[in-house]
């Protein structure tokens, strides 16, 4: 996998394809080769780049008290400035959050932004109350596990909370550590999904996104997370917004022709 330094540490990512750049961006606890799919879908036509955010995957972790968000934005738009072209940016969950800051950040580098089901729930506070009670109750089971240093029962908890039944039980030893060592990282972040540090992004900075966006949730996703792209909508009036049947949380990893088809359909490339 091709890396740069960013900060001193480590940041890889997935390149396969020739065409018109797209980067993608995966969720927490997973890694770019979440994305395989999608990307054998859109090889033959676009030139495919996912990153592995921080402390995913063969990316390092970010510097001793940086934001994994902001330290993966740094990461990926050293990527999209080597680009020949401006980018696709396709972000799920918190590569959502990632990418959408990037497009905010750095708009010329940006030739579209799909979020899916970002994880920017702090919008909620205002926005939505009753959805964003909703989200803090999803972390209910999550936030003990990790108060006690509890990572492993962490982990199951958050993925249980995201659709994914039984996914962290059916893992081997292997997969299990990772993914309790990449929350371990993440824990460390939350504020940045659901407080208000310096620099969030806020309801009035959306209005500056005037590349074309697209807003997908997934028709039997968690309420808080439709609830999102629901506020980003009211606030982006002209973005597409999507709602993928059958789909929940991990539209990508459950339905990715679909996936595909419908960036294929947003992009205008048959």
């Amino acid at each position: 996998m091709p890396d740069l330094a960013v900060a001193g540490r480590r940041f890889a990512w997935r390149a396969e394809g020739v065409g018109p750049p797209v980067m993608l961006a995966h969720c927490s606890l997973a890694h770019s080769g979440l994305w395989k799919p999608v990307i054998a879908a859109l090889c033959e036509d676009f030139q495919l780049m996912a990153p592995d955010m921080p402390a995913h995957g063969h990316s390092d972790p970010p510097p001793e008290g940086v934001s994994l968000q902001r330290h993966a934005v740094a990461g990926c738009r050293a990527i999209a400035e080597a680009a020949v072209a401006p980018v696709h940016l396709v972000g799920l969950s918190l590569g959502g959050a990632v990418l959408g800051r990037l497009a905010l950040e750095a708009p010329q580098l940006v030739a579209s932004l799909t979020l899916i089901e970002p994880v920017w729930f702090h919008l909620l506070r205002d926005a939505d109350p009753s959805a964003f009670a909703a989200n803090e109750a999803t972390m209910v089971a999550v936030l003990p596990a990790i108060a006690r240093g509890d990572f492993h029962a962490g982990a199951r908890a958050f993925m249980e909370a995201w659709g994914m039944q039984g996914k962290f039980d059916s893992m081997d030893a292997k997969g299990r550590d990772y993914v309790a060592q990449c929350l371990t990282h993440l824990a460390r972040d939350f504020e940045m999904v659901t407080g208000s540090p310096p620099g969030q992004v806020t309801l009035g900075d959306l209005p500056r996104l005037r590349m074309p966006v697209m807003l997908v949730s997934g028709a039997t996703t968690q309420p808080p997370a439709t609830a999102v792209c629901d506020v980003i909508h009211r606030q982006l009036p002209a973005a597409r917004r999507e709602v993928m049947a059958g789909a929940g949380h991990l539209a990508p990893v459950t339905h990715p022709a679909e996936t595909a088809a419908l960036l294929r359909d947003f992009w205008g490339r048959p």
